[in-house]
Protein backbone atom coordinates (compact mmCIF):
# COMPACT_ATOMS: atom_id res chain seq x y z
CA UNK A 1 0.00 0.00 0.00
CA UNK A 2 1.39 3.49 -0.65
CA UNK A 3 1.29 5.86 2.01
CA UNK A 4 -1.68 7.70 4.12
CA UNK A 5 -3.24 10.31 2.62
CA UNK A 6 -4.74 13.02 4.90
CA UNK A 7 -8.68 12.94 5.09
CA UNK A 8 -9.60 16.47 3.41
CA UNK A 9 -13.36 16.31 5.28
CA UNK A 10 -13.26 18.81 8.07
CA UNK A 11 -12.60 17.43 11.25
CA UNK A 12 -15.31 17.39 13.72
CA UNK A 13 -15.35 17.73 17.46
CA UNK A 14 -12.57 16.16 20.08
CA UNK A 15 -14.08 12.46 20.04
CA UNK A 16 -15.19 11.59 17.12
CA UNK A 17 -12.07 12.96 14.75
CA UNK A 18 -8.88 14.66 14.52
CA UNK A 19 -7.28 14.69 10.81
CA UNK A 20 -3.68 13.28 11.04
CA UNK A 21 -1.27 11.66 8.16
CA UNK A 22 1.16 8.75 9.16
CA UNK A 23 2.47 5.61 7.76
CA UNK A 24 0.10 2.70 6.05
CA UNK A 25 -1.86 1.18 9.35
CA UNK A 26 -1.75 -2.49 10.25
CA UNK A 27 -4.02 -4.47 11.71
CA UNK A 28 -4.57 -3.19 15.67
CA UNK A 29 -2.89 -5.14 18.47
CA UNK A 30 -5.91 -6.35 20.74
CA UNK A 31 -5.82 -3.53 23.13
CA UNK A 32 -7.63 -4.15 26.18
CA UNK A 33 -9.39 -1.90 28.16
CA UNK A 34 -10.97 -2.74 31.77
CA UNK A 35 -12.41 -0.48 34.61
CA UNK A 36 -11.98 -1.86 37.91
CA UNK A 37 -13.69 -1.33 40.46
CA UNK A 38 -11.90 -0.51 44.00
CA UNK A 39 -12.78 -2.67 47.05
CA UNK A 40 -12.21 -6.03 48.61
CA UNK A 41 -12.42 -8.68 45.76
CA UNK A 42 -12.55 -11.42 47.55
CA UNK A 43 -16.34 -13.05 47.73
CA UNK A 44 -15.66 -16.44 48.76
CA UNK A 45 -15.34 -15.48 52.13
CA UNK A 46 -17.77 -13.73 55.04
CA UNK A 47 -16.42 -10.51 56.19
CA UNK A 48 -14.45 -11.17 60.11
CA UNK A 49 -15.11 -7.77 61.23
CA UNK A 50 -14.72 -8.02 65.25
CA UNK A 51 -18.01 -6.40 67.12
CA UNK A 52 -17.32 -4.85 70.32
CA UNK A 53 -19.34 -4.92 73.38
CA UNK A 54 -20.19 -1.98 74.92
CA UNK A 55 -21.29 1.72 74.20
CA UNK A 56 -20.35 3.12 70.82
CA UNK A 57 -16.59 4.70 70.72
CA UNK A 58 -15.67 7.36 68.29
CA UNK A 59 -15.55 7.00 64.79
CA UNK A 60 -12.07 7.30 63.09
CA UNK A 61 -12.19 9.66 60.00
CA UNK A 62 -9.69 7.42 58.64
CA UNK A 63 -9.07 10.59 55.99
CA UNK A 64 -12.89 10.96 55.30
CA UNK A 65 -13.96 14.66 55.58
CA UNK A 66 -17.65 15.37 57.31
CA UNK A 67 -19.27 15.93 53.81
CA UNK A 68 -17.87 12.33 52.74
CA UNK A 69 -19.00 10.85 56.15
CA UNK A 70 -22.47 12.00 55.53
CA UNK A 71 -22.69 10.62 52.12
CA UNK A 72 -21.32 7.29 52.49
CA UNK A 73 -24.20 6.93 55.73
CA UNK A 74 -26.72 8.08 53.41
CA UNK A 75 -25.47 5.56 50.98
CA UNK A 76 -25.42 2.45 53.16
CA UNK A 77 -28.88 3.27 54.17
CA UNK A 78 -30.20 3.29 51.22
CA UNK A 79 -28.65 0.23 50.46
CA UNK A 80 -29.99 -1.34 54.10
CA UNK A 81 -33.27 0.36 52.83
CA UNK A 82 -33.29 -1.29 49.02
CA UNK A 83 -32.03 -4.65 50.09
CA UNK A 84 -35.09 -4.87 52.03
CA UNK A 85 -37.51 -3.79 49.39
CA UNK A 86 -35.88 -5.76 46.64
CA UNK A 87 -34.40 -3.10 44.52
CA UNK A 88 -30.83 -3.98 46.03
CA UNK A 89 -29.32 -5.52 42.48
CA UNK A 90 -30.21 -2.01 40.81
CA UNK A 91 -29.28 0.26 44.11
CA UNK A 92 -25.91 -1.41 43.55
CA UNK A 93 -25.75 -0.91 39.78
CA UNK A 94 -26.82 2.79 40.08
CA UNK A 95 -23.87 3.31 42.46
CA UNK A 96 -21.18 1.12 41.12
CA UNK A 97 -18.63 3.58 41.16
CA UNK A 98 -18.92 4.56 44.56
CA UNK A 99 -17.34 1.47 46.68
CA UNK A 100 -14.44 2.70 46.78
CA UNK A 101 -11.81 2.60 49.88
CA UNK A 102 -13.84 4.97 51.81
CA UNK A 103 -16.60 2.93 51.39
CA UNK A 104 -15.33 0.01 52.37
CA UNK A 105 -13.76 2.00 55.60
CA UNK A 106 -17.22 3.62 56.50
CA UNK A 107 -19.22 0.53 56.31
CA UNK A 108 -16.54 -1.68 58.31
CA UNK A 109 -16.37 1.82 61.03
CA UNK A 110 -20.35 1.50 61.35
CA UNK A 111 -20.17 -1.99 61.99
CA UNK A 112 -17.32 -2.09 64.63
CA UNK A 113 -19.62 0.64 66.54
CA UNK A 114 -23.11 -0.60 66.24
CA UNK A 115 -25.50 -0.17 68.82
CA UNK A 116 -26.57 -3.95 68.59
CA UNK A 117 -25.53 -7.60 67.66
CA UNK A 118 -28.66 -7.35 65.02
CA UNK A 119 -27.69 -4.08 63.32
CA UNK A 120 -23.51 -5.50 63.21
CA UNK A 121 -24.93 -8.95 61.61
CA UNK A 122 -27.29 -6.58 58.99
CA UNK A 123 -23.88 -4.84 58.58
CA UNK A 124 -22.18 -7.44 57.70
CA UNK A 125 -24.75 -9.31 55.45
CA UNK A 126 -24.62 -6.11 53.47
CA UNK A 127 -21.19 -5.87 52.57
CA UNK A 128 -20.89 -9.44 51.57
CA UNK A 129 -24.11 -8.63 49.68
CA UNK A 130 -22.32 -5.93 47.93
CA UNK A 131 -19.21 -7.24 47.18
CA UNK A 132 -20.87 -10.49 45.67
CA UNK A 133 -23.08 -7.97 43.61
CA UNK A 134 -19.67 -5.76 42.77
CA UNK A 135 -17.58 -9.40 41.73
CA UNK A 136 -20.38 -10.25 39.41
CA UNK A 137 -20.61 -7.16 37.78
CA UNK A 138 -17.33 -6.73 37.38
CA UNK A 139 -16.89 -9.75 35.71
CA UNK A 140 -19.88 -9.17 33.61
CA UNK A 141 -18.46 -5.93 32.42
CA UNK A 142 -14.98 -7.26 31.44
CA UNK A 143 -16.92 -10.16 29.54
CA UNK A 144 -18.61 -7.17 27.32
CA UNK A 145 -15.66 -5.87 26.90
CA UNK A 146 -13.68 -8.67 25.35
CA UNK A 147 -17.22 -9.50 23.41
CA UNK A 148 -16.80 -5.50 22.47
CA UNK A 149 -13.08 -5.89 21.65
CA UNK A 150 -13.49 -8.81 19.50
CA UNK A 151 -16.21 -7.05 17.53
CA UNK A 152 -14.30 -3.54 16.95
CA UNK A 153 -11.23 -5.91 15.62
CA UNK A 154 -13.64 -7.43 12.88
CA UNK A 155 -14.81 -3.85 12.13
CA UNK A 156 -11.59 -3.27 11.57
CA UNK A 157 -10.12 -6.09 9.57
CA UNK A 158 -13.12 -5.52 7.46
CA UNK A 159 -11.78 -2.13 6.47
CA UNK A 160 -8.25 -3.21 5.96
CA UNK A 161 -6.47 -4.88 2.67
CA UNK A 162 -6.98 -8.48 2.66
CA UNK A 163 -3.66 -9.53 1.08
CA UNK A 164 -1.20 -6.48 3.47
CA UNK A 165 -3.41 -6.09 6.49
CA UNK A 166 -2.91 -2.57 6.14
CA UNK A 167 -5.55 0.33 6.05
CA UNK A 168 -5.30 3.24 3.15
CA UNK A 169 -7.17 6.57 4.45
CA UNK A 170 -9.18 8.05 3.80
CA UNK A 171 -11.19 4.41 3.65
CA UNK A 172 -12.47 3.39 -0.14
CA UNK A 173 -16.22 3.23 -0.45
CA UNK A 174 -15.94 -0.63 -0.04
CA UNK A 175 -14.49 -0.98 2.45
CA UNK A 176 -16.37 1.82 4.70
CA UNK A 177 -19.52 -0.37 3.33
CA UNK A 178 -17.78 -3.37 4.40
CA UNK A 179 -16.86 -1.96 7.83
CA UNK A 180 -20.69 -1.02 8.36
CA UNK A 181 -22.01 -4.16 6.71
CA UNK A 182 -19.92 -6.18 10.45
CA UNK A 183 -21.64 -3.32 12.21
CA UNK A 184 -25.30 -3.80 10.70
CA UNK A 185 -24.59 -7.71 11.49
CA UNK A 186 -23.98 -7.23 15.00
CA UNK A 187 -26.27 -4.13 16.17
CA UNK A 188 -27.47 -5.85 19.42
CA UNK A 189 -23.77 -5.43 20.39
CA UNK A 190 -23.33 -1.97 19.59
CA UNK A 191 -23.98 -0.44 22.87
CA UNK A 192 -21.88 1.41 25.68
CA UNK A 193 -19.41 -1.23 25.71
CA UNK A 194 -18.29 -1.19 22.19
CA UNK A 195 -18.34 2.75 22.05
CA UNK A 196 -15.98 2.44 25.99
CA UNK A 197 -13.82 -0.10 23.66
CA UNK A 198 -12.90 2.05 21.13
CA UNK A 199 -12.46 5.42 22.76
CA UNK A 200 -9.76 2.78 25.37
CA UNK A 201 -7.98 2.12 21.96
CA UNK A 202 -7.72 5.70 20.59
CA UNK A 203 -6.10 6.77 23.88
CA UNK A 204 -3.89 4.31 23.75
CA UNK A 205 -3.33 4.92 20.14
CA UNK A 206 -2.61 8.35 21.08
CA UNK A 207 -0.45 7.41 23.88
CA UNK A 208 1.80 5.64 21.69
CA UNK A 209 1.61 8.05 18.87
CA UNK A 210 -0.10 6.09 16.38
CA UNK A 211 -2.24 8.80 15.53
CA UNK A 212 -3.48 7.42 12.13
CA UNK A 213 -5.18 4.27 14.32
CA UNK A 214 -6.53 6.82 16.13
CA UNK A 215 -8.28 8.38 12.81
CA UNK A 216 -9.49 5.27 12.18
CA UNK A 217 -10.88 4.23 15.08
CA UNK A 218 -12.49 7.88 15.55
CA UNK A 219 -14.05 6.74 11.93
CA UNK A 220 -15.45 3.72 13.48
CA UNK A 221 -16.96 5.82 15.98
CA UNK A 222 -18.40 7.95 13.40
CA UNK A 223 -20.16 4.76 11.98
CA UNK A 224 -21.30 3.53 15.17
CA UNK A 225 -23.19 6.75 15.38
CA UNK A 226 -24.82 6.67 11.94
CA UNK A 227 -25.68 3.34 12.20
CA UNK A 228 -27.50 3.30 15.99
CA UNK A 229 -29.42 6.42 15.12
CA UNK A 230 -30.65 4.54 11.99
CA UNK A 231 -32.41 2.49 14.61
CA UNK A 232 -33.58 5.04 16.76
CA UNK A 233 -37.42 6.06 15.36
CA UNK A 234 -38.30 9.06 17.91
CA UNK A 235 -42.13 8.06 19.28
CA UNK A 236 -44.71 10.43 17.90
CA UNK A 237 -42.71 13.06 15.62
CA UNK A 238 -40.56 10.21 13.64
CA UNK A 239 -37.51 10.86 11.26
CA UNK A 240 -37.89 12.31 8.23
CA UNK A 241 -36.60 10.36 5.25
CA UNK A 242 -34.49 13.02 4.31
CA UNK A 243 -32.43 12.03 7.56
CA UNK A 244 -31.91 8.25 6.46
CA UNK A 245 -29.95 9.23 3.77
CA UNK A 246 -26.98 11.29 5.85
CA UNK A 247 -26.96 8.81 8.53
CA UNK A 248 -26.29 6.30 5.98
CA UNK A 249 -23.46 8.16 4.37
CA UNK A 250 -19.87 8.82 5.42
CA UNK A 251 -19.63 11.86 6.68
CA UNK A 252 -16.93 12.83 3.68
CA UNK A 253 -20.19 12.82 1.70
CA UNK A 254 -22.19 15.07 3.49
CA UNK A 255 -21.03 18.71 2.46
CA UNK A 256 -21.41 17.70 -1.33
CA UNK A 257 -25.25 16.46 -0.46
CA UNK A 258 -26.07 19.45 1.00
CA UNK A 259 -25.02 21.54 -1.12
CA UNK A 260 -26.97 19.55 -3.89
CA UNK A 261 -30.07 19.76 -1.38
CA UNK A 262 -29.36 23.72 -0.79
CA UNK A 263 -29.26 23.99 -4.56
CA UNK A 264 -32.65 23.04 -5.26
CA UNK A 265 -34.90 25.64 -5.87
CA UNK A 266 -37.19 26.37 -2.71
CA UNK A 267 -35.23 23.94 -0.75
CA UNK A 268 -34.29 25.39 2.87
CA UNK A 269 -33.29 22.55 4.80
CA UNK A 270 -36.66 23.10 7.22
CA UNK A 271 -37.04 19.43 6.88
CA UNK A 272 -33.68 17.90 7.70
CA UNK A 273 -32.91 20.68 10.23
CA UNK A 274 -36.28 19.58 12.14
CA UNK A 275 -35.16 15.93 11.55
CA UNK A 276 -31.84 16.45 13.52
CA UNK A 277 -33.16 18.35 16.17
CA UNK A 278 -36.03 15.71 16.99
CA UNK A 279 -33.47 13.12 16.90
CA UNK A 280 -30.97 15.32 19.66
CA UNK A 281 -34.13 15.65 21.77
CA UNK A 282 -34.76 11.59 21.88
CA UNK A 283 -30.89 11.01 22.20
CA UNK A 284 -30.61 13.23 25.57
CA UNK A 285 -33.94 12.43 27.07
CA UNK A 286 -34.23 8.65 26.19
CA UNK A 287 -30.42 7.95 25.87
CA UNK A 288 -28.38 6.55 28.68
CA UNK A 289 -27.89 10.00 30.55
CA UNK A 290 -23.67 10.76 30.09
CA UNK A 291 -23.20 7.45 28.42
CA UNK A 292 -20.05 7.98 26.09
CA UNK A 293 -22.56 6.39 23.06
CA UNK A 294 -24.85 9.38 23.91
CA UNK A 295 -21.75 11.40 23.71
CA UNK A 296 -21.03 10.54 20.37
CA UNK A 297 -24.52 10.55 18.75
CA UNK A 298 -24.93 14.34 19.82
CA UNK A 299 -21.59 15.09 18.60
CA UNK A 300 -22.53 13.15 15.34
CA UNK A 301 -25.94 15.12 15.35
CA UNK A 302 -24.54 18.46 16.00
CA UNK A 303 -21.78 18.52 13.46
CA UNK A 304 -24.48 17.38 10.98
CA UNK A 305 -26.75 20.22 11.92
CA UNK A 306 -23.64 22.64 11.83
CA UNK A 307 -22.70 21.82 8.16
CA UNK A 308 -26.50 21.63 7.56
CA UNK A 309 -27.01 24.98 8.74
CA UNK A 310 -23.74 26.58 7.02
CA UNK A 311 -24.85 24.69 3.64
CA UNK A 312 -28.19 26.58 3.18
CA UNK A 313 -27.07 30.03 4.69
CA UNK A 314 -24.14 30.27 1.47
CA UNK A 315 -26.60 29.23 -0.36
CA UNK A 316 -28.90 32.20 0.85
CA UNK A 317 -25.88 35.03 0.28
CA UNK A 318 -25.48 33.46 -3.25
CA UNK A 319 -29.41 33.80 -4.36
CA UNK A 320 -29.11 37.33 -2.37
CA UNK A 321 -25.83 38.45 -4.37
CA UNK A 322 -27.09 37.20 -7.67
CA UNK A 323 -30.24 38.93 -7.42
CA UNK A 324 -28.60 42.32 -7.11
Amino acid sequence: MHATSVMHARPFGAVLFRVCAGPPLRHVPAFKATHRVHGPRNTKRRLSWTHHAGPPRAIPSQGLGVADVVALDELIDHLTAARASGSFPEAVAKNLLSFDRGFWLRLAARRDTASSEAEAESLTQLASDVMLLVDEMVKESESQVQRSSRLLQRVLEAGADGDSGQWQLPLSTDKRRAMRGVMAAHSTQLDEAFVTSAMAWIRKSESDSIEGMALLLRKVLQMFAGCSLLDIQPGGQGRPGVMDAFLEADEEQWTSMLQDMAGKQGSSGAELLQGIQVMMEHVALQGAAGSQAQRVQIEYLNELKTRALNAFSNAQGTDTAGAT
